[in-house]
């Protein structure tokens, strides 16, 4: 199978795995009306949620989670250590 890069969003998050995608109401990451919790804020910092010094963010936590809670508080865990 070919990874497609065409579906992961500017979030980082593979489009299979995104909850706004799944439930078809996605206009893809430049269009105007979305429902992303996560566009706006990478559109201002200009770096993926991976990328974010704040990641995991309170939107990581939030109803369109993608990441399970158990893994953002172990990240939030390994980031604090370094």
């Amino acid at each position: 199978m070919e990874f497609n890069k065409d579906l992961v969003g500017k979030c980082g998050i593979h489009c299979g795995a995104c909850r706004v995608h799944i439930t078809k109401n996605c206009k893809g990451c430049s269009g105007e009306e979305h429902q992303c919790p996560y566009i706006e804020c990478i559109d201002i910092k200009g770096n993926s949620c991976g990328e974010c010094p704040k990641f995991p963010c309170e939107k990581h936590y939030g109803p369109m989670a993608v990441y399970a809670k158990l893994y953002l508080d172990w990240k939030k865990q390994e980031i604090m250590k370094a």
